[in-house]
């Protein structure tokens, strides 16, 4: 059996906190101007970042991470896969006596447990 995993809350330190608000910045930056850079229409089946009010594309995560911190070194990117197909994406939530699925908004779903 795998050794469990143990999960501790700790203080946000000052850099971390500025990361995640990078991280933050950069996903609002991706999400204003998806639709204007072409992005799902442009670079499926490639990795997107977003960081420094730009977008960066590569072939893979860990190379669209590099161009991105190259230019941006202080940043925390937003990286991103763009799938070949469009696809639909269930989000499935299990809340107390009732599950509930969320399929890319405004679709919304109750399912019933069998």
């Amino acid at each position: 059996m795998d050794k469990p995993v143990i999960i501790e809350e700790q203080p946000m330190t000052p850099e971390l906190a500025r990361l995640f608000e990078q991280a933050r910045r950069n996903l609002l930056w991706f999400n204003e101007h998806v639709e204007e850079l072409e992005v799902y229409q442009r670079y499926r089946g490639r990795y997107v970042a977003a960081a420094g009010g730009e977008l960066f594309v590569a072939e893979t995560p860990q190379e669209v991470e590099r161009l991105a911190r190259e230019k941006h070194p202080d940043e925390l990117p937003h990286v991103r896969y763009i799938p070949q197909k469009k696809l639909s994406r269930i989000y499935v939530y299990d809340y107390p006596n009732q599950l509930v699925a969320l399929l890319a908004p405004p679709h919304y779903y109750e399912i019933k447990r069998i």
